[in-house]
């Protein structure tokens, strides 16, 4: 239920964010724990099999995200975070929210910013949704009834999920909006740097006068961005930032001493 601008995926989303509702690939079967951030949404969305985008008809990475008509009194018990939406807004209650709503409206939504997504299914049935959604309607009904059996235990034995968002997929109108190929929010390469934020050269000697900072700076969060840390990013470059401009300044006065 919110928009990409918050989100490591390269389309906008529905307005359900990345909140842990049911995933599921175009074979139609459950592949993750939906209740992790979004950048760990996209790694498991780098290893699901190649489908038919829906929107642009080209074959790329492609999930369906699943929940049902409850989805308005389910958001309310979602995290706080990157991507996640968990404020829900009735229809009377728009006009008190109008700033809000009206700029980015992260972690808001309205029943009509969610039903008016541009790619969202809507059906009566499972049935009708996976046919809609062009998936396996066997493998489908199989996955949600599975899920469903979880949600009822309280226990997710097969992925780990936290028993607060196992939310059943059982009353209708159910939902269905796919998810996309993933990008990242934060350049995970860039240059090599020392202590003092001088890139290195191929040998790994520093290049003597750069400094290299920010989203140019490699080695900052090597496997992944970690997005349960607030403003990590705008911190590292503000802290290496500062640490590079006093090193650069350093460096010039002992090249003037010198000369």
């Amino acid at each position: 239920m919110n928009r990409a601008a918050a989100l490591p995926i390269a389309e906008e989303h529905e307005r359900e964010g990345v909140d842990g509702y049911l995933q599921l690939n175009i074979n139609g079967e459950r592949f993750m724990n939906e209740d992790i951030p979004g950048q760990n949404i996209a790694d498991q969305l780098s290893r699901v099999p190649v489908g038919p985008n829906p929107m642009s008809g080209a074959d790329d990475l492609r999930s369906w995200q699943i929940f049902d008509a409850k989805w308005p009194t389910e958001i309310a018990k979602m995290p706080d975070g990157h991507g996640y939406v968990n404020h829900f807004v009735a229809d009377d209650e728009v006009d008190a929210y109008a700033t809000v709503l009206s700029g980015f409206g992260l972690g808001y939504t309205t029943k009509a910013m969610v039903e008016g997504t541009e790619g969202l299914i809507v059906a009566d049935t499972i049935e009708d949704l996976a046919a809609q959604c062009n998936l396996p309607v066997e493998a489908v009904v199989a996955s949600v009834n599975r899920y469903n059996e979880l949600c009822a235990a309280g226990h997710d034995a097969d992925f780990g999920k936290d028993p607060r968002r196992l939310f059943p997929v059982s009353e209708p109108p159910f939902y269905a909006y796919p998810f996309g190929s993933a990008g990242m929010l934060v350049l995970m390469g860039g240059l090599e740097v020392n202590k003092k934020l001088q890139p290195l050269n191929a040998e790994g000697a520093p290049i003597e006068g750069l400094y290299a900072t920010g989203n140019v700076q490699g080695g900052r969060y090597l496997v992944e961005y970690p997005v349960t840390v607030a403003g990590i990013s705008l911190g590292t470059a503000l802290s290496f930032g500062r640490l590079a401009g006093m090193n650069a300044a350093g460096a010039d006065v002992e090249a003037m001493s010198r000369a």
